[in-house]
């Protein structure tokens, strides 16, 4: 698999400043909360993991392309 740019600059703190950071809004529906209204942990753990998955496809490493490896 081809990254944008060569590990060298993967590892530049102005790189990692500036691309590591990946930001997604969510709504939280009322399913993904208990009785009191707090989140469930599955929820929580569940938007982490879309949120990684969308972040690796931005970053030109989804699923599909590690397929293709």
């Amino acid at each position: 698999m081809a990254f944008p740019l060569g590990k060298e600059d993967r590892m530049n703190p102005e790189f990692l400043d500036k691309e590591a950071r990946y930001v997604q809004r969510y709504s939280v529906r009322m399913y993904e909360s208990d009785h009191t209204g707090r989140r469930r942990p599955v929820s929580l753990l569940n938007y982490f993991q879309d949120s990684a998955g969308d972040h690796a496809e931005k970053r030109g490493a989804g699923v599909i392309e590690l397929m293709r490896l």
